[in-house]
């Protein structure tokens, strides 16, 4: 796929977002026009509700049938649109016999059925949270393109436009995933909490001042988007942060 052509990819991608159009119309666009040379044969796009679900806005490709899969399905399941949006990176991965036997859905998705079949999904990132992911399978390897971690960046932050543009978040999204970017110093303050030890007593252990350990505390819980202790400790074990 040495061919592809990300920039004109790309300036496609942010026209086609400028447009306020139907879920299904803009990945039926994307994967016939923007990504037609990389030959994907399915897309899909979903945002997080407010019972942590990854709620599925449309799909394209896959005869409906995709919606079964991600009836009341949990961001903290298996998946590639959900591990996404958890790592808050993009994730691939090739669907090989082992994910088919796990997944027994896909053996009745005719448009998953070919050998060399790779998924794509990216997190969709809104005010510093992650509100959803866009994902697609493709025939054929996508090549270098894969790990260009910048490309696929860029096309999350559009196709995040175009939901914001669409007044889709607005309209669906009940759900932000805040960033759980912790630094290993926020993480060594939350190990403390589970220890249940005080912020004098942080301070001392990590040798630190008073006033930089409730600083970080502060910063934890933004990150978590919680407001206390417990719930920062139940959080960050629930996501396996911790």
């Amino acid at each position: 796929m040495e061919s592809f052509q990300k920039s004109k990819a790309i300036s496609a991608l942010a026209k086609l977002a400028m447009e306020q159009i139907e879920p299904l119309y803009f990945l039926s666009e994307i994967t016939q026009t923007v990504l037609a040379e990389l030959e994907p044969n399915g897309a899909l796009i979903g945002l997080i509700n407010s019972q942590a679900e990854f709620q599925l806005l449309s799909e394209y490709g896959y005869e409906g049938k995709a919606s079964q899969f991600f009836e009341h399905y949990s961001i903290w399941q298996e998946s590639p649109f959900t591990q996404c949006i958890r790592l808050r990176s993009t994730v691939s991965i090739k669907i090989t016999d082992d994910v088919r036997a796990r997944h027994s859905i896909i053996n009745s998705i005719p448009a998953l059925q070919y050998p060399d079949l790779t998924t794509i999904a990216l997190p969709l990132i809104y005010r510093l949270g992650t509100i959803g992911s866009i994902g697609f399978t493709f025939k054929k390897f996508p090549g270098e393109l894969l790990d260009d971690q910048s490309f696929w960046d860029g096309f999350g932050s559009i196709c995040t436009f175009y939901l914001v543009n669409s007044r889709l978040v607005e309209r669906y999204s009940r759900g932000i995933i805040p960033s759980t970017d912790l630094t290993p110093r926020q993480l060594k303050i939350i190990h403390c909490f589970k220890d249940g030890l005080t912020v004098d007593q942080i301070a001392e252990h990590l040798r630190f001042s008073h006033s930089t350990i409730r600083q970080e505390i502060m910063r934890i819980y933004k990150k978590l988007g919680v407001k206390d202790r417990k719930s920062a400790i139940e959080i960050a074990q629930e996501r396996k942060i911790i």
